[in-house]
């Protein structure tokens, strides 16, 4: 019906230009009162029209994600649980490439010169090889005997300088294991890092981790470290995320299709983690944000000796797409 208004309109001045077409009224006049009943006319027809609704922002779509989830998926094989609480880091999400750091003795003893870590960076000794560097003092002496089989009262502390160790040989891997005991030279505390890119876990796919050190501090000194296959960002760009709701869309869907199977012992999924995964690329890695769906799992034939469940990666659906990269029950951690 607007519509036909706006043709009316044109059909009027049509006329009026028809009746005065001997006046003396410009050409220009004409042309411009047309101009105006055409313009009229489209923004009357215009009025009804829908606009598309402009995409949401990263910071809007991970704003909406729910901090738990629960549901229940039911294919031909079964049913999934997800009683999940969801873990979800601070921070523009972002795709790109990673690529090795290229270390030197020069670079290291300059990074730790002034380091309360080291009390002479000339008593370092290094080994290098092409994916591994290990630093350590002189005089260290690896495998102390344990004075105690406790473990140290001021684990969290020594965790937080481990962490600020790597980060002054400039990593962003941060301690995922650690044992600590009283030596006979002092208080030993030992680690073991997982990679993190702008805080966030990263996780290679078809691997338990994608790459990781280890360390020995002596009284809060550096003992040891062994910096296997660091990587720095070569380059990156912020992604569009799916919506959370899409994401458990995309696992319902592969439950359906038989693509993703419910886990054997019907264990739930108890977290629902956003991370990063890698993938190797030649020398290089890509790297790009994924959401993680984790269970407890203890191997069959580790029943039997007692030991407690681990974290499993039970399926990881790729966070911009919603499409499947892995999908494991026990087999990688």
């Amino acid at each position: 019906m607007k519509t036909l208004k706006g043709m009316s309109a044109l059909l009027l001045v049509g006329l009026m230009l028809g009746g005065c077409a001997d006046s003396s009224d410009s050409l220009a006049a004409q042309k411009e009162a047309m101009t105006a009943a055409q313009t009229q006319a489209v923004q009357e027809s215009g009025n009804g029209a829908t606009t598309e609704a402009a995409p949401l922002s990263q910071a809007e779509i991970l704003a909406a994600v729910p901090t738990t989830v629960t549901e229940e998926f039911t294919s031909s094989e079964g049913t999934q649980k997800i009683d999940a609480e969801v873990i979800l880091p601070e921070g523009t999400f972002m795709t790109g490439i990673l690529e090795p750091r290229d270390f030197s003795e020069k670079e290291i003893k300059e990074l730790l010169k002034d380091s309360k870590f080291v009390d002479d960076v000339e008593q370092l000794n290094f080994i290098m090889e092409s994916d591994l560097i290990t630093i350590y003092n002189a005089g260290y002496e690896k495998n102390q005997e344990s004075e105690s089989e406790e473990e140290l009262q001021n684990a969290v502390e020594y965790q937080q300088l481990a962490n600020e160790l790597m980060q002054q040989l400039g990593s962003e891997q941060v301690v995922k294991e650690e044992n600590s005991y009283h030596g006979k030279n002092g208080d030993v505390y030992e680690f073991w890092t997982t990679a993190m890119i702008h805080g966030t876990l990263l996780e290679k796919q078809s691997y338990s981790y994608a790459y990781s050190s280890s360390g020995t501090l002596i009284d809060g000194k550096l003992g040891s470290v062994s910096i296997n296959a660091d990587y720095m960002i070569k380059e990156e760009n912020e992604v569009s995320l799916l919506g959370f709701s899409d994401i458990l869309k995309s696992f319902e869907t592969l439950m359906d299709s038989g693509m993703i199977a419910p886990a054997p012992s019907g264990q739930t999924v108890n977290k629902i983690r956003l991370c990063y995964m890698a993938e190797s690329k030649g020398k290089n890695y890509t790297f790009y944000p994924v959401w993680n769906f984790e269970m407890p799992y203890v191997a069959d034939w580790l029943k039997d000796g007692g030991d407690d469940p681990h974290v499993t990666r039970y399926v990881v659906l790729n966070a911009c797409t919603g499409e499947l990269v892995e999908h494991h029950i026990g087999g990688v951690e």
